[in-house]
């Protein structure tokens, strides 16, 4: 990995600013201390519901303070949080795997064994091969206490009124992977009471010491969270963001973890102000998506100015500032326009704690109300769990999934709308993968019920029933299903006729089982009874809870005329039977068609010329006849009518007559006939009166 600074550009103010580096060569990074909310922990009603099991956050008994912004403090041991009790489920993020991680183990750090010095950090470019920084590690030359003269410079970030610190607030600390022996206990001593623990960097790096470091300090009695490292220009926002949920950056409403931290520095990253913007966003918004919680941000003023341009559009963002070189009356010199005030000020690299020291702007009560918002109080106490299907099932709309209330170890109602009707279906069937994630919670929190419906679209919603403090929880946002009832349902796909037969082809199920239904087919009185047994690949595609074998391919032998052909599904158990689609009127042996162009008397004749055809056999010359009273005479309509072709290309030419007959003199009365090649009726297709000299 090459030098960040060599790829991105390192964050260079004017030379005539000194100020002493940080021993480690890491930079300080002012880091708005972003709430690290476990992925496995996310808050329903607020978060993205997780398709399996997340782990429960801890009950908090009161809802906390909110932050405040001033500088006054409780003694630095009131902040200390309640302990874990062993019957809730751990708060602590899950650890990330090994493999496929930046290992850890090339840190050559003395071990901190009393909690007042820290591990001493490689230098940058020992990092950068590593591909694993540290908080800071780039930003300490450009975000130290300005001199007099750059204060000219920079008059803008003097002006502004930033709170001042002193003994009395509380403390914290933040370290890596390269802190490799963390006296977690000594640093509580000295008056630590919250701890980010570094979980991940890029898409490619995982702390292997994060899981260790997280619960110790988490055992010591610290409030704790995790941060990530951000590659802005290298992979996305949201991919970052999901990397680091899915490998420790989560949050959980315990009142124990601290918000996630997105670690922003190491210059722009190759990216103009507005797409820097854009990248910060779809980080936050998918860590908030997934955990329900808005992410802190730690970063240095210079970086926010030269990288967003002094962006004012994450004021919900926590701001963790990094400021050295200046008392802790003093506070930082400078916090981006962005906030109002810095919520947590990383202020020294070299101790009192392993790693970088911090100190919190706030009472204990805001420290409480940082960890554990208000708003997310009720979130707290309200069911959780997950949908994990919605589906088209034989017999109504199948809903499965399971859900727990954080404040009774029993199982809980679950209520489904499904349009207007509710069902109360009690959460008690086995899920061994909820056991696994709240053992203390138990199994039986799984539902799985099928709400018979009429055949339509509805909206489908899940809610878990609170029971005690907090609020009906909707499981997942809510997804409009189609039923298929319980009468037959089915589709008539053609229906063909030859000069005695219709043929029917179709497929139909009944709504409440996935069997194959007798159906019947009808036209006019003629029917015939078959199972619905055919393999059909589409239906097994459109309706996968039935499968296939429901097509039907019947034919009947029927008088000739026009039948009304209909197909009933025969119904099975509830509901009853159903016309399949629409009745089809269906033509059987067609007639013959054509025209008479003349017919006229001659000296002792009569002559009839035209064109007919049968469209039963449209390619066949079929007979013609004419009548004149008792005289019958028959000829062939194969003549050539290039003007019948073109008008009917499916009939081809070879459709026209031209007869002369003899006739007694008179006046006669003259019909010329179509003979039906089915031998069915005859039709007339012209009569007239002429007269034969």
């Amino acid at each position: 990995m090459r030098d960040i600074r060599a790829r991105h550009g390192a964050d260079v103010r004017p030379p005539t600013m000194t100020a002493p580096r940080r021993a480690t060569l890491r930079a300080v990074v002012g880091v708005t201390a972003a709430v690290a909310i476990a992925a496995s922990g996310a808050l329903l009603g607020t978060a993205a519901v997780a398709a399996t099991p997340t782990p429960a956050p801890s009950v908090a008994a009161t809802a906390p303070a909110a932050a405040s912004g001033g500088t006054t403090a409780d003694a630095a041991a009131t902040a200390e949080p309640t302990p874990a009790s062993t019957t809730e489920p751990t708060a602590a993020p899950a650890a990330p795997s090994s493999g496929g991680a930046t290992s850890d183990a090339e840190a050559n750090a003395a071990d901190v064994v009393d909690g007042s010095a820290a591990d001493t950090d490689p230098s940058l470019a020992v990092q950068d091969a590593s591909g694993n920084h540290t908080m800071g590690s780039s930003l300490a030359e450009t975000e130290v206490a300005p001199t007099q003269q750059f204060r000219v410079q920079s008059k803008a970030a003097t002006t502004k009124s930033v709170s001042g610190a002193s003994s009395s607030n509380i403390k914290g600390m933040d370290v890596s992977g390269w802190q490799t022996s963390v006296n977690w206990a000594s640093s509580y001593k000295q008056g630590a009471r919250f701890a980010y623990v570094k979980a991940t960097e890029n898409t490619s790096y995982k702390s292997s010491l994060f899981s260790s470091q997280y619960s110790g300090a988490r055992k010591a009695g610290m409030y704790t969270g995790a941060y990530h490292f951000a590659h802005p220009g290298e992979t996305s926002g949201a991919a970052q963001a999901a990397y680091f949920v899915n490998n420790g950056g989560g949050w959980s409403a315990d009142g124990k973890t601290l918000p996630p931290l997105l670690d922003l520095e190491a210059g722009c990253w190759g990216l103009s102000q507005g797409q820097m913007i854009s990248w910060i966003k779809a980080f936050s918004d998918k860590v908030k998506s997934m955990t329900g919680i808005t992410p802190a941000i730690y970063t240095g003023y210079y970086w926010w100015q030269d990288c967003t341009g002094g962006s004012k559009a994450f004021s919900a963002n926590k701001l963790m500032i990094a400021n050295y070189g200046r008392e802790l009356s003093q506070g930082p010199f400078a916090v981006p326009a962005n906030w109002s005030d810095w919520t947590i000020w990383q202020y020294s690299s070299t101790g009192p704690f392993a790693g970088d020291s911090s100190v919190f702007n706030g009472s204990a009560a805001a420290l409480k109300g940082f960890v554990l918002p208000s708003s997310l109080v009720a979130a707290a106490h309200s069911p959780k769990g997950n949908v994990d299907q919605i589906s088209t099932v034989p017999g109504g709309i199948r809903v499965r999934g399971w859900t727990l209330d954080p404040d009774s170890k029993g199982s809980i109602t679950t209520h489904i709308y499904v349009g207007s009707k509710v069902v109360s279906v009690k959460a008690n069937k086995t899920r061994n993968d909820v056991a696994a994630q709240y053992p203390s919670w138990g199994a039986a929190h799984g539902y799985d019920t099928v709400i018979p419906v009429a055949k339509a679209s509805y909206k489908v919603c899940a809610y878990g029933i609170n029971v005690g403090t907090g609020g009906n929880t909707l499981l997942e946002p809510c997804v409009t299903k189609k039923s298929m009832g319980l009468n037959p349902v089915g589709v008539i796909d053609s229906v063909t006729t030859t000069p005695t037969t219709v043929r029917v082809k179709g497929w139909s199920f009944d709504g409440g089982t996935a069997s194959s239904i007798k159906v019947k087919v009808a036209a006019n009185s003629v029917s015939k009874t078959v199972t619905a047994s055919v393999a059909r690949s589409g239906v097994a595609s459109a309706y996968p809870a039935y499968g296939g074998k429901h097509g039907f391919d019947v034919t009947l032998t029927v008088p000739q005329g026009t039948p009304k052909v209909c197909v009933t599904g025969v119904n099975v158990g509830s509901g009853k039977n159903a016309t399949v689609g629409s009745c089809v009127r269906a033509t059987v042996n067609n007639l013959p068609r054509g025209s008479v162009d003349r017919i006229v008397g001659g000296k002792g004749t009569v002559t009839v010329s035209g064109w007919m055809v049968d469209i039963d056999t449209p390619k066949t010359a079929i007979r013609g006849a004419l009548h004149v009273g008792k005289i019958h005479s028959y000829f062939a309509a194969g003549n050539t009518r290039n003007d019948v072709g073109r008008k009917y290309p499916a009939y081809g030419a070879k459709h026209g007559f031209s007869s002369t007959v003899k006739i007694p003199k008179g006046k006669k009365h003259v019909c010329v006939y179509g003979m039906d090649s089915s031998k069915g009726k005859n039709p007339v297709l012209k009569c007239a009166y002429v007269t034969v000299k």
